[in-house]
């Protein structure tokens, strides 16, 4: 019963309705209003900062939330909305409902006109929403929240900026609300808009505003009769009608034709056959399973035979199995991360470095489980990197206190300062500075400036930093595993490059000599180096970082008395890249965890 829902099952079957309108959830949220509001309100803030971040929001909370919000009169949220749609992105963001029903969500939600004036004055905001805004004044004359007089006063002003930046949008917006106003105290101003041709006759035509003045009350009766209706109706129940959850049904699908669809090399996301999966749970898993355990035995066919196909289904799997929570997987998945057959390993370099640390962290239920990939210095640095972050998932995941996990943590770091581990330390020494243990900051600063980590991943001035205030920086951490949780795996993989349509067709590695390639730098003395090194590790492998040759640093430094982190905006090391371009949907290079579009790209654009 939808009574019986938490508000996280409310959110989750709003945001991941996977083509099904959500009635259940809808009518839960309802009943639970007031609890609803701050997490509808954080779906509106996770939505903005994945478009902001340059990426597709492939879910639905943010518009259901729009809507519930508007319903539950939650004044408190307009901040939130407003910001949201002023982003640049913002009618990718919300599509229609900007110029359908942001006039009446702003006319309910806003303080007031005023709330309002700044996003209709900026001309980088959409110009829809702009002009949303401009029809939001009207509507709060008709739900009498302001009096016409200050309505028209509003409008008048905001058209005199108009005028003055020659915004032809706005000036044309204005001056139709003013005239459903039947506003004659602006004469002045909209014969100025018309005579700087400032109003669109395409819009409106130049006689529009007389007409409406000729036409008296029944202008502005009319127009108000027409806003309170659709705004009576307004309401998430409007949202069913949408195409998007009236599709035709998919072809019938079983068990044979999803698993066979799911093994075949593709270029584009089964996603019908994953949605299948999604619902038919305890029927897939065991198949499932056995895709994972069969990596090796793949990875063998692939490297004797070239013409084996590529086949994504282990990753498919892997994604599906996380969502599920299917901890049985785990010991396959741990003989592949541990496997010395570099191949092996190889088939899940597209989740290293970006989700597999989740991944551990939430099909192990305890440390032990993880400590044989993290203790051997031949797994692989990145496999080693993801099961210590794992550590961190399973605190967030509730399976692991937190004091527990610094005490762990501290002592693989003992252990790896005696062994000369200085892999297990950076990546020891990270995950503590993520669960903001401050106690051990000054035992992380000793082995830093020992020598005893990786420098170009770590350095002091980052513990100090992080370590400042532990409390923020676990509340940081927290945030950021909500919010890049694998909740639904047609989300998550269906921003993956499987096409390689964003790969760019130039060659770039002629662009650069290869007679550098046995230069390294050596940076041990030089401070201003070293905190170049730093910065630009931000942005390369350390495989590029290496074939940016000694010859070519000075040319990276600012000629200021203090150059530190500074690069000359005109110049590009020479880097040459061995492999494919890096897609925005792949993970990034430079190893931070996160898609390359969400990371470097922004960097690099």
């Amino acid at each position: 019963m939808a009574t019986s829902m938490t508000c996280n099952q409310i959110l989750r079957d709003l945001k991941y309705c996977d083509n099904k309108f959500p009635e259940a959830a809808i009518q839960a949220a309802r009943q639970n209003r007031d609890e609803m509001i701050p997490g509808l309100m954080a779906e509106i803030t996770d939505a903005t900062k994945v478009s902001e971040e340059g990426e597709a929001v492939a879910t639905w909370g943010h518009i259901a939330a729009l809507f519930l919000l508007f319903e539950f009169n939650a004044k408190q949220a307009f901040p939130e909305i407003l910001r949201s749609m002023c982003i640049e992105e913002a009618e990718g963001l919300y599509g229609d409902y900007i110029t359908e029903d942001l006039q009446h969500i702003a006319a309910r939600l806003s303080n007031g006109p005023e709330q309002l004036a700044a996003a209709i004055n900026d001309s980088n905001v959409n110009e829809y929403v702009r002009g949303a805004f401009v029809d939001a004044v009207f509507g709060m004359v008709c739900e009498k929240r302001i009096t016409r007089e200050a309505a028209i006063q509003f409008l008048r002003d905001r058209l005199k900026t108009a005028i003055a930046d020659e915004d032809l949008h706005v000036a044309t917006k204005t001056v139709e609300v003013l005239g459903l106003l039947g506003a004659e105290a602006a004469r002045k101003e909209v014969k100025a808009a018309e005579q700087a041709e400032l109003v669109d006759e395409t819009w409106i035509g130049l006689d529009f505003f007389e007409e409406q003045l000729a036409r008296g009350q029944t202008a502005f009766d009319e127009a108000r009769d027409l806003y309170l209706a659709y705004n009576a109706n307004l309401s998430a129940d409007i949202l069913r009608s949408i195409p998007w959850f009236n599709q035709e049904p998919p072809v019938s699908q079983t068990l044979e034709s999803v698993l066979q669809e799911i093994r075949e090399p593709f270029s584009q996301l089964p996603v019908e056959a994953i949605r299948w999966a999604r619902t038919h749970r305890e029927e897939i898993t065991p198949h499932l399973i056995q895709i994972i355990e069969g990596v090796p035995e793949y990875a063998e066919l692939r490297a004797n035979d070239s013409e084996e196909p590529e086949t994504a289904a282990h990753i498919i799997a892997l994604y599906l199995l996380t969502e599920f929570g299917s901890r049985e997987v785990l010991p396959a998945l741990l003989n592949i991360l541990t496997d010395p057959d570099e191949d092996v390993v190889d088939g899940f370099q597209d989740v290293l470095d970006q989700d597999m640390a989740q991944i551990l962290g939430r099909l192990a239920d305890e440390p032990y489980q993880i400590t044989p990939l993290i203790i051997n210095p031949d797994v692989n640095d990145g496999v080693r990197r993801d099961a210590v972050e794992s550590i961190v998932w399973m605190v967030t995941e509730g399976k692991l206190d937190r004091n527990a996990a610094i005490a762990l943590l501290l002592d693989w770091l003992q252990e790896s300062r005696k062994n000369d581990d200085t892999i297990l330390s950076t990546w020891t020494a990270l995950s503590l500075m993520d669960l903001g243990a401050s106690h051990a900051c000054q035992t992380l600063v000793e082995a830093s400036d020992a020598g005893e980590m990786e420098e170009m991943w770590i350095c002091t001035e980052e513990i100090e930093e992080a370590l400042a205030d532990g409390e923020a920086s676990f509340l940081e951490t927290i945030d950021n595993h909500r919010f890049n949780r694998i909740e639904h795996t047609v989300v998550e993989l269906a921003g993956w490059n499987w096409d390689e349509s964003q790969v760019d067709d130039e060659d770039s590695d002629d662009e650069w000599s290869d007679d550098d390639d046995e230069d390294q730098i050596d940076f041990a003395d030089d401070d201003d180096v070293k905190q170049l090194w730093r910065s630009l590790r931000e942005r390369y492998t350390p495989e590029q970082l290496l074939e940016i040759t000694q010859s070519n640093l000075p040319e990276l430094l600012d000629d200021s008395a203090d150059h530190r982190y500074t690069r000359r905006p005109d110049v590009t090391p020479p880097i040459r890249l061995d492999g494919p371009k890096v897609g925005r949907n792949d993970p990034c290079p430079c190893g931070s965890g996160k898609k390359y579009k969400k990371c470097c790209a922004k960097a690099d654009a």
